[in-house]
């Protein structure tokens, strides 16, 4: 099954939903669905959500550039593991 360690990176980013769902376009609800597995979305989605992620933290800190997340770092499939 492909899981996603959106939610992990997300704390670790100190970034909220409601955060992610702004720079997204989508809503609260969408991301929790994403962060459950509930919803397993298409890589255009994961690209955005790559995206978000270094939008928001650049805001937040100051301009910085911080570690670029790639697809290997948000998706992992558990038959591998």
């Amino acid at each position: 099954m492909i899981r996603n360690n959106i939610k992990e990176y997300r704390r670790k980013f100190k970034i909220t939903q409601d955060e992610l769902a702004q720079e997204l376009g989508v809503s609260k609800q969408y991301i929790s669905k994403l962060e459950v597995v509930e919803y397993v979305p298409g890589l255009d989605i994961f690209f955005k959500i790559i995206k978000a992620f270094r939008n928001i933290t650049e805001k937040k800190s100051g301009g910085m550039m911080v570690k670029e997340l790639t697809l290997d770092d948000l998706v992992y499939d558990d038959d591998y593991i």
